[in-house]
This record gives structure tokens, C-alpha cells and sequence, in this order.
């Protein structure tokens, strides 16, 4: 509408007023919406629900959101549902928490070899860092371990190696427990021992292959 954003219900009706610049879908009760270049939280009335704005936000996920201060140098922190800053902002970058750990970026350091995982205080709960690191889902996460540089593998909720790098790009697990990965032949040979070319695939939380393009 006019280049902006609303809200309708199911019989594709406008569920309430206001356009907005970005419109988040409904997590846990509060969607992010951007107006006026700023980001508030709303609720399924349309009202605000948090009075403060911020200058970047993420959807509510395990009643936590990633929340930006600024848009230079911005610090992320993280908002309680009652709009109370629950975590302070201190990271370069905050991803969504899911089963109590969530990703961050040190401040002040190089995109590489600086995330790790905190807890809901906002305490890392390992010493370990990453080149990259996803969300957990179904108690594992896809990271690039400094050593594998741009190859995906899969720890636990302890930082241990549950499924080897070897992955070009992976995605964390869907709700039946599979994942999407990528392989090329710099990371490594087909399934069945055959080299080269590129195949996209699904695993198991075991690391199995259970399918591939090349079947």
C-alpha cells in the first residue's frame, strides 16, 4: 500500500490501522515494525507494546529480542517482553536465542573468529569462537571453526563437534530433525565416493545423508 506495509486477518481484511516501512510476522504474541525509520514492537491489537524504539530490531524468539542502540556502530543487547533491556547492549551483532544460547559478535573486533554463544545473562557458555555460528535447533548449531575456515560442520550445546566440517553452507534443523546442506568438491567428495561436481542435500541429526540432488 503506497509502499508500505499492513496487517490483514484471515478473510484478507485490514486487521488494524497503520503502514508501516517493515513488518515483521507474529512471534510469541509481538511483531517488529519499522515506521519513522525506528523499530517498535506490536501486538496482535496493533498497539505498541514496547514504548521504546530502537534503531534496529529482531522478533521475540524464547521470550528475548536482539535490539540495536544506534545505526553507527550500533551495540545489540536484547529486550524482555515487559520492554525492560534484559541483556545490555554490548555485542556487534545479537542473533536470536532458541533453547537458552543465542550467537553475538564481540564488539570491536573482525567478522571472523569472534562469535560464540551466550546464555540468558549474557555470559558466553564456552570460550570457543567462530568464523560463523547459527542458531541451535534440536540441540545442534552450524558454525566454521577458525581452522576449517569457510566449511560448516555442527556442535552441541557444549561446543562439541557432533557432525564433522564438511558442508560449504548449512542451515539448522527443521522441526522432523533435517537439515539443509551444500556441498562442493573443495569440501569434498560426493556420497559414494565420487568427486567434483556440486550437490545440495538433507541430513539427519546423525549426519546422514538421507537425500541429494544427484540421486
Amino acid at each position: 500500500m503506497n509502499g508500505k506495509w499492513i496487517y490483514i486477518d484471515r478473510l484478507g481484511q485490514r486487521a488494524f490501522p497503520g503502514n508501516f516501512e517493515r513488518a515483521g510476522s507474529f512471534q510469541e504474541g509481538l511483531a517488529c515494525t519499522r515506521a519513522g525509520g525506528l523499530y517498535r514492537f506490536i501486538d496482535r491489537t496493533g498497539r505498541f507494546a514496547v514504548t521504546s524504539r530502537f534503531a534496529d530490531a529482531e522478533g521475540f524468539l524464547d521470550g528475548l529480542a536482539a535490539v540495536a542502540d544506534s545505526k553507527i556502530q550500533a551495540k545489540w543487547g536484547y529486550l524482555d517482553r515487559l520492554g525492560k533491556i534484559a541483556i545490555p547492549h554490548q555485542f556487534a551483532k545479537a542473533g536470536p536465542f532458541s533453547g537458552g544460547l543465542a550467537a553475538v559478535r564481540a564488539l570491536g573486533t573482525a567478522s571472523f573468529e569472534t562469535w560464540g554463544y551466550i546464555d540468558r545473562t549474557g555470559g558466553f557458555t564456552f570460550s570457543e569462537r567462530f568464523r560463523e555460528a547459527h542458531r541451535f535447533s534440536h540441540g545442534l548449531a552450524a558454525v566454521v571453526r577458525k581452522e576449517t575456515w569457510n566449511v560448516f560442520g555442527y556442535i552441541d550445546r557444549s561446543g562439541k563437534t557432533r557432525i564433522p566440517a564438511r558442508f560449504q553452507a548449512a542451515e539448522e534443523f527443521d522441526a522432523g530433525g533435517v537439515a539443509r546442506v551444500y556441498l562442493d568438491e573443495w569440501t569434498g567428495p560426493r556420497p559414494g565416493g565420487s568427486d567434483g561436481t556440486t550437490w545440495t542435500g538433507y541430513i539427519d541429526r546423525a549426519g546422514r545423508v538421507i537425500w541429494n540432488s544427484q540421486r
